[in-house]
């Protein structure tokens, strides 16, 4: 037979069945208050909406840059127009039916701008002058032949005319645009026995660079005379790039 538990353990076992218990115990959790109800989330806005005034700042000036500024167009060459009536050889009326020639071949008028060797002339009514400047008169655009087998010089020799005392040659020379010319331009004459005639001194040479050049002939010295003048420009430097112009030229008789 088992000898029974001592009196003080038998005392003990109670307060440790209370304090186990204790340890075991989990509080209730606390108690919430009502779960609010939610709400339907708010559409979003549509892409085209505007924001508010107050959410956007203001935007920040910035300089603007000046349009740049168009190259002024040159003013056209001041041609000298004659008096109506005044004139009794138009140069450009009548260079096709003038006899050009290059001093061993004759050219065509209007000349061939794919078979330029032997030279070129055609008349124009505009074309552009030497440093850009716009004529707006009858003109000649020339080309000497290149020298050589394609002869030289280029030589416009005109119907004739018979020459009255106060009779005046006038035209302008320059090179056309783009093209630096040097040459010689002159004026000579066959008198009526066909004798070719060039030494009167009516000559000007000319390069580029130089502008437009006017130039006046009293013809009076050769009054009485029939002749045939001689539109003529020699080469004095490079011929491939000799193309030359006689801006509106000429003869004005004087008026009584």
């Amino acid at each position: 037979m088992k000898n029974p538990p001592p009196l003080a353990l038998l005392a003990a076992c109670p307060a440790l069945g209370v304090a186990l218990a204790a340890c075991s115990f989990t509080p209730a959790p606390p108690a919430l208050g009502p779960t609010p109800t939610e709400s339907s989330p708010s559409p979003a806005l549509p892409s085209t909406a505007l924001p508010s005034p107050t959410a956007q700042p203001s935007p920040t000036p910035t300089a603007t840059e000046p349009p740049p500024q168009a190259s002024p167009t040159p003013a056209p060459f001041p041609v000298e127009f004659p008096q109506p009536g005044t004139v009794v050889l138009d140069f450009v009326a009548l260079a096709c039916r003038a006899l050009w020639a290059n001093g061993a071949f004759d050219l065509p008028c209007p000349g061939d701008r794919n078979d330029l060797a032997e030279g070129y002339i055609a008349p124009a009514d505009q074309v552009v002058a030497e440093g850009e400047i716009p004529v707006e008169a009858p003109v000649l655009i020339g080309l000497p032949g290149l020298g050589g087998e394609h002869g030289a010089g280029l030589f416009g020799t005109f119907p004739p005319l018979s020459i009255q005392p106060g009779d005046s040659f006038h035209a302008a020379v320059a090179c056309q645009g783009g093209s630096a010319c040097d040459v010689e331009f002159a004026l000579e004459y066959i008198d009526a026995q066909g004798n070719y005639q060039h030494e009167m001194g009516w000559s000007w040479k000319h390069r580029y660079g130089g502008g437009a050049v006017p130039i006046q002939v009293d013809l009076s010295p050769l009054a009485g005379q029939t002749v045939q003048l001689v539109l003529v420009v020699r080469d004095q430097g490079t011929p491939e790039d000799d193309w030359v112009l006689w801006i509106y030229p000429y003869v004005a008789r004087a008026t009584p």
